[in-house]
């Protein structure tokens, strides 16, 4: 039996004891992470802003080089600052186009098991 729409329908809703569960923040203090929302948003151009890389250039290398880049500003990311510093400084130095160069060097030297920076034996006094 279909009722119209004119008609007048009572519905019970079923009542339980039940009080349905909210979703509670892990921290309540978390906030959402920049720089995960920048990837989400931009996807493999944001290592363009990170590191002020050309974007035309960037986006003209294939897939699999722009993957290994980001690799590589990860791997610097994760490095200890006393690492970090030295790489920074070369790539800080020169022009967007020479920035993209030493990335692309340093994704070569991961590709063949290189560590992004070279330790040093001992120290020169």
């Amino acid at each position: 039996m279909v009722a119209s729409s004119r008609q007048g329908m009572r519905a019970q809703v079923a009542r339980t004891r039940r009080t349905a569960r909210t979703v509670e923040p892990v921290s309540r203090r978390a906030r959402p992470d920049p720089e995960s929302e920048l990837w989400s948003s931009f996807g493999y151009d944001t290592i363009c802003l990170f590191w002020s890389l050309p974007l035309r250039a960037f986006r003209a290398l294939s897939e699999d080089e722009r993957q290994r880049l980001v690799r590589v500003s990860n791997r610097i990311d994760d490095l200890s600052p006393t690492d970090k510093d030295g790489l920074l400084r070369e790539i800080g130095e020169g022009s967007p186009v020479k920035r993209l160069a030493v990335f692309r060097r340093l994704a070569r030297a991961l590709v063949a098991g290189k560590p992004l920076v070279a330790r040093s034996r001992g120290r020169r006094k």
